[in-house]
C-alpha cells in the first residue's frame, strides 16, 4: 500500500489554491509522491484519449473526476475479473486541503480552467508549510512538472556536493 493521495478536480479562478474550504476529493490508498502520480496521470489521460477520441471533456471537472474513479477502480480491481465491485483503495471524500495534508496525504489539483475540451488539464501539487502551532504559514501550488524539475535539480546539487 502506498501513501494516501487526495485529488480534487477544479475549474475557476483560484479553485486550485483554496486550502480551507471543504471540497470533494477522490482518495487513493496508493500513489503518493509526484514522481508516481505523474505516471498515473499520464496513463489516465492516454486512456481517455484512446477511448474517448475527440470527446475528452478535459474542461469538465465533474466528468473528468467520474472518469478518474472508473480508471482508479480498474487499477485497484481484480485482473482475473475486471469490473468487479470488490475493489478497495479508491473512493470519494470531502475535506479541506489543510486537513488532508495534516493527515499525511499527498494532495493534487487537476485544474480544468482555461482549457478547451481536448487540452490536458494542469496537474498541480500542493505544498503547505505549518507553524509549530499547526497553523498555515505558507501554501503554494506548482505544476507536477515544475515540482519534478526542482526535485531533480536538488538531487543533482546534492550529488555534486558529494563529489
Amino acid at each position: 500500500m502506498g501513501a494516501r493521495t487526495l485529488i480534487r478536480f477544479v475549474r475557476g479562478a483560484g479553485g486550485a489554491t483554496v486550502v480551507d474550504k471543504v471540497v470533494p476529493m477522490i482518495y487513493l490508498h496508493w500513489g503518493g509522491p509526484p514522481q508516481i502520480m505523474a505516471e498515473t496521470f499520464d496513463e489516465f489521460f492516454a486512456r481517455i484519449e484512446r477511448d474517448a477520441g475527440k470527446d475528452t471533456r478535459y474542461n469538465d471537472p465533474e466528468y473528468l473526476a467520474a472518469r478518474f474513479v472508473v480508471f482508479a477502480s480498474v487499477e485497484c480491481g481484480s485482473a482475473e475479473d475486471p469490473g468487479t465491485l470488490g475493489f478497495t483503495g479508491v473512493g470519494v471524500t470531502a475535506t479541506t486541503v489543510v486537513k488532508a495534508i495534516e493527515g499525511g496525504s499527498f494532495t493534487y489539483a487537476v485544474d480544468c480552467s482555461d482549457n478547451g475540451p481536448r487540452l490536458r488539464p494542469k496537474i498541480l501539487v500542493d505544498e503547505v508549510l505549518f507553524t509549530d502551532t499547526h497553523e498555515i504559514a505558507h501554501h503554494s501550488v506548482c505544476t507536477i512538472e515544475d515540482f519534478l524539475d526542482a526535485q531533480r535539480k536538488n538531487e543533482e546539487e546534492d550529488n555534486a556536493k558529494l563529489v
